[in-house]
């Protein structure tokens, strides 16, 4: 059982393959209080979240020459498909 007091018994149990249901991020909390409404926009907000922002002016001059621009687009936004 997980409690407030110990909360890694559930990490625990899923990294031992102890639990037997299947996790799904569906909704995260954005920064306005508001909750993410699909998969889409989940996703969009860990992206944003949780990569860096690839600043051209942060650049050596070495990664200016070497360095592939990332895309942070998710692929049905890079081919204009849509989900």
């Amino acid at each position: 059982m997980t409690t407030a007091a110990n909360p890694w018994n559930a990490v625990y149990d899923l990294a031992a393959g102890k639990r037997n249901t299947t996790t799904q991020i569906t909704t995260l909390q954005k920064p306005d209080g508001t909750l993410t409404t699909d998969t889409r926009e989940t996703l969009r907000l860990m992206l944003d979240n949780f990569t860096p922002e690839d600043n051209e002016r942060d650049d050596s001059d070495y990664h200016k020459q070497t360095e592939p621009k990332p895309n942070k687009r998710l692929p049905w936004e890079m081919t204009g498909n849509s989900r």
